[in-house]
């Protein structure tokens, strides 16, 4: 079965804060204040955790160059902490992104800078 895993990675939502329980809220603007947003975080919001050394097979995750960075930290993370498949990357945007992942079905992963549109939503 095909890895369903969608994830918005914002490097602001990475803070302890939001992970550390509670509730936080949590703002991330980009530099031209156009996709800003302001999210509520609580203990309900936080996905359970994962343990790398119970992941098996290669993971694919493709989208923003935004968030590229954060993702490859994130990967060394993962890697570092047990994950020993192979994980791809590609910066290729977070629209692109959507697409190779929600109607391609190419990747596991979607990363994105923005909110999903409800047609990108549609064609998942």
């Amino acid at each position: 079965m095909r890895k369903c895993v969608l994830f918005f990675l914002v490097s602001t939502a990475l803070s302890a804060p939001a992970f550390g329980g509670g509730s936080e809220e949590i703002s991330a603007v980009d530099g031209n204040d156009d996709y800003g947003w302001i999210m509520d975080v609580s203990d309900d919001d936080i996905l359970p955790g994962v343990n790398p050394l119970k992941v098996t097979g290669d993971i694919w995750a493709a989208g923003s160059s935004t968030v590229f960075p954060l993702s490859e930290r994130m990967i060394e993370r993962f890697k570092d902490e047990g994950y020993g498949g192979n994980i791809t990357l590609d910066s290729i945007g977070s629209g692109a992104g959507f697409e190779r992942w929600a109607v391609a079905a190419e990747t596991d992963i979607a990363n994105a800078s923005r909110p999903i549109k409800d047609k990108e939503i549609e064609a998942a």
